[in-house]
């Protein structure tokens, strides 16, 4: 399908959907779905979102303030929680890294303490 918008989200709704589904709409009734998506997914805001790959695997990192109610929040948690079997080895190489950062942390400090004392 030809590009709608200048929204990459909305580009690629309208790529997947199928041809005769898009051809049933009305021109109001895509330019209303464009519209959606783009309120849902803003492309510009106060969070930041970095994007990279690592051995074949891709890590998004996103913060920012927190925008979405806690009744979307509790549903989100019942849908994807975090201590799922897919999320322990991220999981663990993040608790890794914190142990390792605090042990060279309170190692050095501890060695820079005992050149201080002698």
């Amino acid at each position: 399908m030809e590009q709608l918008s200048s929204h990459p989200v909305v580009n690629r709704f309208w790529n997947t959907l199928g041809l005769e589904t898009s051809r049933a709409l009305s021109e109001s009734q895509r330019e209303e779905i464009s519209m959606a998506i783009e309120r849902a997914n803003p492309t510009s805001g106060n969070y930041s979102d970095v994007r990279f790959t690592i051995a074949g695997r891709f890590i998004v990192l996103l913060w920012g303030r927190e925008r979405r109610s806690s009744q979307r929040l509790a549903t989100e948690a019942a849908v994807h929680p975090i201590l799922a079997a897919k999320n322990l080895p991220i999981l663990a190489a993040i608790a890794g890294t914190i142990i390792s950062v605090c042990y060279v942390a309170l190692h050095g400090s501890g060695r820079a303490l005992l050149t201080l004392m002698n």
